[in-house]
């Protein structure tokens, strides 16, 4: 399960298409306690002060960069909560962690968006409007894979 805190806008067709599949799941995990409730990515959804609020604002986030962005249509009838909320810190490391893995899934299946994330620079990547970013590592309940990214750095 992978629940992106970098910006949408950085993520190819299928990447998006996934998020958006994950982020339904994670909702209707939060509303039943079931399936992928004790998954580690839920982790800091479920620390939201409101989690069902925080992921129907996520998806709508989503949404906005598939729909509007992109011309995609996706169902914004599926997002079961629309209520203003606070968004939740993320670490740099996080960001730079999600960004290496997003480069290494595009450099495989689509070099051309790889290609336009080349340009952007390490220290400004944009985080998803439901997240603000603070100093730290990678987070705890992260399951990092060391030999697939062996050039990450501590932030």
């Amino acid at each position: 399960m992978r629940i992106y805190s970098i910006h949408p806008c950085y993520l190819d067709t299928k990447e998006l298409n996934g998020l958006w599949c994950e982020a339904l799941i994670a909702q209707a995990a939060l509303l039943s306690q079931e399936g992928y409730y004790k998954h580690s990515a839920m982790t800091r959804i479920k620390a939201h002060d409101e989690p069902n609020a925080f992921i129907g604002m996520y998806l709508k986030y989503v949404w906005e960069e598939a729909r509007i962005v992109r011309g995609f249509n996706y169902d914004h009838q599926r997002i079961n909560l629309l209520k203003p909320t606070n968004p939740l810190p993320v670490t740099r490391g996080q960001l730079y962690y999600e960004w290496c893995l997003l480069q290494g899934r595009l450099q495989e299946r689509d070099p051309q968006r790889m290609a336009l994330n080349d340009g952007v620079d390490i220290a400004t990547i944009k985080a998803h409007p439901m997240f603000y970013i603070v100093d730290g590592d990678i987070e705890a309940w992260e399951k990092v894979s060391s030999n697939s990214y062996p050039n990450l750095i501590s932030y």
